[in-house]
């Protein structure tokens, strides 16, 4: 068990896993075993709050015999988030790489978005739309859209939608793999579509 850039736990022969100290944010909680599917879960930790998370996997597909073969690795295989191939084939959107997040040397991950993109970043750490960011200028409504409408941007990490008010510095830049960025619903894609995709979407994938 894995909470994404805070801290690991091994489970008992039981199952069972106990984390204490955790600060009262939103955690992104991951759950792998040998053999079953990994799923994730966002969390809301309040203060003092004691919480229980149960996790059921899914078996994983039985593993094949290797067979030799000359064809080109899948590319779901190879790119399971769909990052990589989004970013060669997408007409529009924003793509922040492992490469850049390492070579900017950021501290904060909202300065990620100041630095490469055109979303800010409020003061909580919350990824805005077309409202006051960070730096105390609103930026322009997205086209087609109207400013009473949107308030945050749709948020996903890990391919899942989590709560308008969470806080992207929760995820320290050094467990960041890529960052997707996309001003509206026309460019956005079909999986990464929500309610909220009309204030712009944002795609966190973690490593």
């Amino acid at each position: 068990m894995e909470l994404v850039g805070i801290a690991t736990a091994v489970t008992d022969t039981f199952g069972v896993y106990r984390v204490h100290g955790l600060p009262a944010q939103a955690l992104i909680l991951r759950v792998r075993k040998v053999g079953y599917l990994p799923t994730t879960r966002i969390v809301t930790l309040s203060a003092g709050e004691t919480r229980r998370e149960d996790f059921e996997l899914s078996p994983a597909a039985a593993m094949l015999a290797p067979v030799v073969t000359t064809a080109r690795t899948s590319t779901l295989v190879r790119d399971p988030s769909g990052f990589a191939h989004r970013r060669e084939t997408a007409t529009g959107g924003t793509f922040v790489t492992e490469d850049q997040i390492t070579s900017s040397r950021v501290t904060k991950t909202e300065q990620l978005f100041e630095r490469f993109g055109y979303m800010r970043v409020g003061s909580g750490g919350v990824v805005g739309g077309p409202v006051v960011g960070a730096s105390g200028s609103p930026l322009p409504p997205p086209p087609r859209a109207s400013a009473s409408r949107c308030t945050t941007a749709a948020v996903f990490v890990d391919g899942t939608l989590v709560s308008d008010n969470f806080d992207v510095n929760s995820i320290p830049p050094g467990s960041l793999r890529g960052i997707e960025m996309y001003r509206g619903p026309a460019t956005t894609p079909v999986e990464l579509r929500s309610y909220g995709a009309t204030c712009g979407t944002v795609a966190i994938w973690t490593k």
